[in-house]
């Protein structure tokens, strides 16, 4: 039912056309628990509060969380940007990225994220990973050396975007 309802939004999305589902219940992930959040552009419909989402992804705005108040009217719900640039689908389909070229843009954009939180100005760097693309043999190994690089600096932080979410809620409440 899900597959069906995201291929025909981005068929039907073109013509104006917004298409919803409701699902009786979540699905457990490839992580082992049930989802957290969603990240389609048609996130807009569908009511995240009642389903228990605890954020957001689907905001291309940045490299720092924040609230977003329109998102659940009334109820603000931890936004989670999501960077395209970096996401491992650019090894997928028009390849902009081969494995080098993406772990070397990986490395590059930390790098520069790490520099400007030292100076003051803390951000997040967001890694869109997925098992078929990053898991296969020929670009699992980008991933490995970008993990080794980043694990290097004491002051960075390997988190899920759930986390992040969480820890938002810590530092600034809601």
């Amino acid at each position: 039912m899900v597959g069906l309802t995201q291929a025909s939004a981005i068929e039907l999305g073109t013509h104006g056309i917004t298409v919803n589902a409701v699902c009786p219940n979540h699905v457990t992930t490839a992580l082992g628990h049930e989802p957290v959040s969603l990240g389609y552009r048609w996130v807009h419909q569908f009511r995240m509060d009642e389903a228990g989402f605890a954020y957001h992804m689907d905001a291309f705005s940045g490299d720092v969380s924040f609230w977003g108040c329109d998102t659940v009217p009334g109820k603000p719900l931890a936004i989670v940007p999501h960077q395209v640039d970096s996401n491992d689908m650019k090894m997928w389909t028009d390849q902009a990225f081969g494995p080098e070229q993406w772990l070397a843009h990986a490395l590059r954009s930390f790098d520069q994220v790490l520099r400007e939180g030292r100076e003051g100005n803390p951000k997040m760097m967001s890694l869109g990973l997925h098992l078929r693309i990053i898991g296969r043999a020929g670009r699992i190994g980008a991933l490995e050396q970008c993990l080794a690089h980043v694990r290097q600096h004491d002051d960075a932080w390997i988190a899920t975007r759930h986390q992040i979410a969480q820890a938002l809620a810590a530092v600034d409440p809601a």
